[in-house]
C-alpha cells in the first residue's frame, strides 16, 4: 500500500488544482489561489470543495460571453472565512441535502472509517425494535417498501457528492475523516447520539449473541450500546450486556490494546449489582474482576488493581481461582518496588501449592537440587526436551506459573543467588516430571542464567538457545519478555555480540502482553547498553536515559527506576552537572525520593549499581583517597552478579583501580588483584565473548606500561586502540591513549604529548569535557613544555 501525504500542498500546486479545474492560465489564477491557499491551508480535499462551495454560491461562474471561469478575488475573500475549522465548510454542503441522505449519511459515519452496504441495510431491518417514528429515521419504513436497491441509490448519490468513496460493489468508504466527523456530529448530543448508538448496538448484539460472532461483532456491539447505559439499565438485559463487555475486554487483550480493556470492564462493572453478583452471576464476576485487575495493572492504576485484588480474594469461593490474582498482586508489588511482600506472598502460594521452600537457603541446598536436575537431564537431548508432552495437571502448572513470576522478582531482593537458583531449579523439576507448560521456556532461560552464574557458559548457551526453540514452538507469548530477559542478561552475551535490539525486543513483548515488570526491566538494559558500548556521545545517551526515566515513571515501575537512576546519575556527573563530580547526588538521585516509601526499600540491585557507578567516577576524576575504601566495600557487600553482562565492565573497571593503586603506591597486593582479574578476562576472551576483547587489550596496555618497554607499551596501547576502533567503543579508545601519557611523560613528553592530544580529541567527541579539562590540568607541565 502507498501512502501519500495530502495534508498540506505548497501554493505552486494549489495553483496547478486552480488552473486546471477552471482551465485559465496559472497566471491569471495566481491571486485566487494565494485567497484558497489562505482559506484552506493548502489541504487538497478541501481546495475542491472550497471551489465547489463558491460555485454554489456564484462567487465564481462560468461567462458565457468570455467563455471561461470568472471571478472577484475581493468579493469572495469579503464573504469567505478561514477554514481551519473545516468542518464547518462541510456542514453548509450537508445541511444542503436531502434530509434522507443526510440520515443514512449520518448513521454511517456511526459506522467507522469504511462500512459494508450489508452491515447498514441489517441495522435498518433490526428497526422493529426501536420506534423510528419520533425520529429522523421516520422515512425508513416507506423507504423499505421500495425495495433493497433505494439503500444503495442512495449511498450512490452520497458519492457523486464527494463525501463517500465506492470501494467494491458493497463496500464504501469515507473520502476524508474530516468528512466522517462532520456528520458524526451533526447529530444532536444526548438524545440524536444515543438513539444511533442504541439502534446500531442492539443490531450488532444480535450478531454478537450467535455462536459464529467475530471478535468485530462483539467489540462493535459493546462498544454502541456503552454509549448509551441509560437505555440498557431497568431492562433486565444488564447481566447479558455485562458479559458482552467481558467478551470484547478479552478481546482488547488479546490484541494489546489495554485501555479499551479497562473500559469496557468499568461499563461492565457499571452494570452489575455488587452486592449480588458473587452469588447469582460467580463466573462473570470472577473473571470480570480478574482481568479488572490486570488491565488497572497495566494502565498503572494501582489503586484500582489493588481493589479488584482484594474482591476477588475476598469472594472467589476455591484457592485455584484466587492464583491468577494473586500472581498479578506480586507483579503489582514489585513494579512498586516492594520487592519483599513480592517475594514473600509468592511463597506463601507455592506453599500453598504443596512447593515448600527452606527459610534460609544455604550452598547445600542449590548443590543437592542442582544435582537432581543434572541427574532428570541426564542424556536427554535437545530433541528430547522439545518432545516433552504438554503439562496437563492444572496444579502443577499453575505452580510453576508462580515459580516463574517469583524467579523474575527475587534475584532483585537477594543479596545472593541461592533462593533464584532453588526457584529456578524447582520450575525445571515440575517441566521435566509433569511436561512442558507456557512457563517452561522461561524455566529454561532461568535455568541457563544459573549455569553462566556458575562458568558453566557452553551449558548455558545451550539451554539458552532451548529455551528460545521452545518459544517458537509453542505459545508462550505471556512470558516471552521475561524469557528475553534472562537471556539478554545473563546468556547470550557469552556467546554472541551484544546489542540491545534483544533488550527492545523483550520491551515490546512485555508491553505487548502486559508483563511491565519484564518489559521495564528489559528497557533498563537497553539504555545502559548504550553507555556499555560507549558508540554515541554522552549528552545523547542521557537524553536517552531521561526519556527512558519519564516513561517508568508514567507506568509506576519503580523497581527499573530504581535501577535506572544511578547510571542516569552517573552520566549527569560525566557531563558536569553536578557539584561533586565523585559523589552520586543530583538531579537524578533527588528523583529517589519522589518514590513511594515502599520503593525505597533495601534492593541490592540498585545498591550495587549505586556503588560500581560511584567506583567508575572515582576512576575517572582520579580521586585516588577513595578508591580503596570504596574497592573493599564493594567486594566484601556488592560483589559482581555471576553471568550477567556487565561483569565485564564492572571487573574491567575494578582492575583498572587495582593497577591506579599499584602505581601510586607499588603495593604488590594490588597488582596481584588486578592480575587475576585479567586473567579471568582473558579467559572469556579465549571462550569467545567478543565484548571483552578491547576490554581485555587495554588492561593488557595497562599492565605492559608498568613493567614494559617503550616499544612494548606503544604497541600494546596500539592494538587496545585498534580493537576499541573496531567495537566504535569511544570512551575504551580514549582510556587506551591516556594509559600511555603516563607511561612516556617522563620518558618521551613528545610522544606523551601525541597520546594525550589524542585522549582529549576522544574524550571530547565523547562528550567527556570536563575530562579534557582535568587532563589540561593534570598534565599542564607537559604541555608547557612541549608548546
Amino acid at each position: 500500500t502507498t501512502c501519500i501525504d495530502l495534508a498540506s500542498l505548497p501554493l505552486k500546486e494549489v495553483n496547478r488544482i486552480v488552473s486546471e479545474e477552471t482551465r485559465v492560465d496559472f497566471q491569471q489564477t495566481l491571486e485566487l489561489s494565494r485567497l484558497i491557499h489562505r482559506r484552506t491551508k493548502g489541504n487538497c480535499y478541501f481546495v475542491i470543495q472550497f471551489l465547489e462551495q463558491m460555485e454554489r454560491n456564484r462567487l465564481i461562474h462560468y461567462s458565457k460571453r468570455l467563455k471561461r471561469w470568472t471571478w472577484d478575488v475581493r468579493k469572495i475573500e469579503a464573504n469567505t472565512s478561514a477554514t481551519e475549522n473545516v468542518v464547518r465548510l462541510l456542514e453548509e454542503k450537508v445541511l444542503g441535502l436531502k434530509p434522507e441522505l443526510q440520515a443514512i449519511l449520518k448513521l454511517c459515519a456511526y459506522l467507522g472509517h469504511t462500512f459494508d452496504v450489508e452491515a447498514v441495510e441489517d441495522i435498518i431491518k433490526a428497526r422493529s425494535d426501536i420506534d423510528l417514528k419520533t425520529t429522523d429515521y421516520a422515512f425508513v419504513e416507506s423507504s423499505m417498501c421500495r425495495g433493497s436497491d433505494w439503500l444503495s441509490q442512495t449511498l450512490c448519490i452520497g458519492a457523486s457528492h464527494g463525501f463517500i468513496e465506492k470501494l467494491s460493489d458493497t463496500k464504501y468508504k469515507w473520502t476524508h475523516d474530516k468528512v466522517q466527523t462532520c456528520l458524526y456530529s451533526l447529530t444532536q448530543p444526548g438524545k440524536d447520539s444515543k438513539f444511533l448508538h442504541f439502534w446500531i448496538g442492539t443490531s450488532l448484539w444480535k450478531k454478537a449473541a450467535v455462536s459464529e460472532a467475530t471478535h468485530k461483532d462483539i467489540f462493535d456491539a459493546a462498544f454502541h450500546l456503552n454509549r448509551c447505559l441509560n437505555q440498557i439499565i431497568g431492562s433486565h438485559q444488564e447481566i447479558r450486556l455485562a458479559e458482552l463487555n467481558v467478551k470484547a475486554a478479552s478481546i482488547s487483550f488479546i490484541k494489546s490494546d489495554f485501555a479499551s480493556a479497562a473500559s469496557s470492564l468499568l461499563s461492565a462493572l457499571y452494570l452489575i449489582d455488587g452486592n449480588t453478583v458473587w452469588v447469582e452471576h460467580y463466573g462473570l464476576a470472577l473473571e470480570l474482576y480478574t482481568l479488572l485487575a490486570e488491565a488497572s495493572l497495566v494502565s498503572g492504576d494501582f489503586r484500582r488493581a489493588t481493589t479488584a485484588i482484594d474482591e476477588v480474594i475476598k469472594n472467589a469461593r476455591a484457592f485455584d481461582d484466587r492464583i491468577r490474582v494473586y500472581d498479578i498482586k506480586m507483579e503489582m508489588l514489585s513494579s512498586r518496588g516492594e520487592h519483599t511482600a513480592a517475594v514473600n506472598e509468592g511463597f506463601i502460594i507455592l506453599h500453598t501449592l504443596g512447593e515448600k521452600f527452606p527459610k534460609k537457603p544455604s550452598k547445600r541446598n542449590v548443590i543437592y537440587e542442582l544435582a537432581k536436575v543434572k541427574l532428570m537431564l541426564r542424556k536427554k537431548t535437545d530433541a528430547d526436551i522439545l518432545a516433552l508432552p504438554t503439562c496437563t495437571n492444572k496444579k502443577q502448572a499453575e505452580a510453576m506459573r508462580i515459580l516463574s513470576s517469583v524467579a523474575t522478582i527475587v534475584y532483585l531482593k537477594s543479596d545472593e543467588a541461592l533462593p533464584f537458583a532453588l526457584v529456578t531449579l524447582r520450575l525445571l523439576k515440575l517441566t521435566l516430571r509433569y511436561g512442558i507448560s507456557d512457563m517452561s521456556p522461561h524455566g529454561f532461560a532461568c535455568f541457563a542464567a544459573v549455569l553462566a552464574a556458575l562458568g558453566l557458559h557452553s551449558q548455558a548457551y545451550r539451554y539458552g538457545c532451548l529455551c528460545k526453540y521452545l518459544l517458537a514452538s509453542r505459545d508462550s507469548s505471556a512470558v516471552e519478555s521475561r524469557t528475553i530477559l534472562a537471556l539478554s542478561h545473563f546468556v547470550l552475551h557469552w556467546r554472541e555480540p551484544l546489542s540491545e535490539t534483544d533488550f527492545l525486543r523483550g520491551f515490546h513483548c512485555g508491553m505487548a502482553t502486559g508483563d511491565l515488570h519484564s518489559a521495564f526491566m528489559s528497557y533498563a538494559g537497553a539504555i545502559l547498553m548504550y553507555y556499555y558500548k560507549a558508540e554515541i556521545p554522552l549528552a545523547d545517551v542521557e537524553k536517552r536515559f531521561r526519556a527512558s526515566v519519564s516513561l517508568m515513571f508514567e507506568y509506576q515501575q519503580y523497581a527499573a527506576l530504581r535501577i535506572t537512576l544511578p547510571f542516569h546519575q552517573y552520566l549527569l556527573n560525566l557531563l558536569g552537572r553536578t557539584k561533586d563530580p565523585c559523589v552520586l547526588e543530583g538531579e537524578a538521585m533527588d528523583l529517589v525520593k519522589r518514590l513511594p516509601e515502599a520503593a525505597k526499600e533495601d534492593l541490592t540491585v540498585a545498591y550495587r549499581a549505586t556503588k560500581y557507578c560511584t567506583l567508575l567516577l572515582v576512576y575517572n576524576f582520579d580521586r585516588v583517597e577513595l578508591m580503596e575504601p570504596l574497592l573493599r566495600e564493594i567486594n566484601t557487600e556488592f560483589p559482581a552478579v555471576k553471568g550477567h553482562y556487565v561483569e565485564h565492565m564492572f571487573e574491567m573497571w575494578k582492575s583498572l583501580v587495582y593497577l591506579r593503586l599499584y602505581q601510586l603506591s607499588g603495593k604488590r597486593a594490588f597488582r596481584v588483584r588486578a592480575e587475576k582479574i585479567t586473567k579471568q578476562v582473558r579467559k572469556w576472551v579465549d571462550e569467545g565473548v567478543v565484548a571483552c576483547h578491547p576490554r581485555y587489550l587495554l588492561l593488557q596496555a595497562m599492565h605492559v606500561s608498568l613493567r614494559g618497554k617503550a616499544e612494548e607499551v606503544e604497541k600494546a596501547v596500539d592494538l587496545a586502540v585498534q580493537a576499541s576502533v573496531q567495537s566504535r567503543n569511544i570512551h575504551l579508545q580514549a582510556l587506551a591513549n591516556e594509559c600511555a601519557v603516563d607511561f612516556f611523560e617522563l620518558r618521551d613528553p613528545k610522544m606523551a604529548q601525541i597520546y594525550l592530544n589524542q585522549a582529549k580529541v576522544l574524550y571530547g567527541r565523547f562528550g567527556f569535557q570536563s575530562k579534557v579539562s582535568l587532563l589540561n590540568k593534570k598534565y599542564s607541565a607537559l604541555q608547557g613544555a612541549h608548546s
